[in-house]
């Protein structure tokens, strides 16, 4: 069950109009799958199912003169998917995965079919400094009924160092940069 809120105001108009949404969605999943240590240093894993999600979204909007409401209610059937493979080896470790589903849209309000592409690597260089890597795309829509729709692709790169002082304390560096493409605009 997710539940988020917004709140808005236009001021373009004569009078300021303030609209309130709420969003609340129910989310069923069910999957099936399996995973495999197919070699000593590889392995994958297989999963799919169905997912199941009922939304309301209910809009209110308020100036000084007039106030409105309204409720829609939708639901959808959507797959659901995750496969990856691993390497562990003594000095490269990598994780290459995709998969599709239904989630909590971070940053909007309801929820998102997220369909994502992850690679992963780290290369111990010395018993003390690793190095590591992740790149990561995501693809994140939603239809809504009382709100613009959601068309987002979202790309991460995030190289990085840890490096062990003593057991357990590390120090460590990572640059994030993150892209954000909304192609509903």
């Amino acid at each position: 069950d997710y539940s988020s809120e917004s709140i808005s105001t236009n001021n373009s108009g004569f009078f300021p109009t303030t609209t309130f949404q709420d969003y609340t969605t129910n989310i069923f999943q069910v999957t099936a799958g399996i995973s495999k240590q197919i070699t000593e240093l590889f392995s994958f894993s297989l999963a799919a199912g169905i997912g199941y999600s009922e939304v309301q979204e209910e809009v209110e909007q308020q100036n000084i003169f007039f106030s409105s409401a309204s409720t829609s209610e939708s639901d959808s059937i959507n797959g659901i998917f995750d496969a990856s493979v691993k390497y562990q080896g003594e000095y490269l470790n990598t994780e290459i995965s995709l998969g599709h589903d239904i989630r909590e849209g971070s940053g909007s309000n309801g929820t998102v079919e997220r369909t994502s592409a992850v690679f992963n690597a780290s290369y111990r260089w010395t018993d003390k400094l690793t190095f590591m890597l992740d790149v990561s795309g995501y693809l994140n829509k939603n239809d809504r009924d009382t709100a613009d729709d959601l068309d987002q692709i979202t790309f991460n790169f995030q190289p990085g160092f840890q490096y062990r002082i003593v057991n357990d304390l590390f120090f460590s560096g990572r640059y994030i940069y993150s892209q954000i493409e909304d192609r509903e605009d």
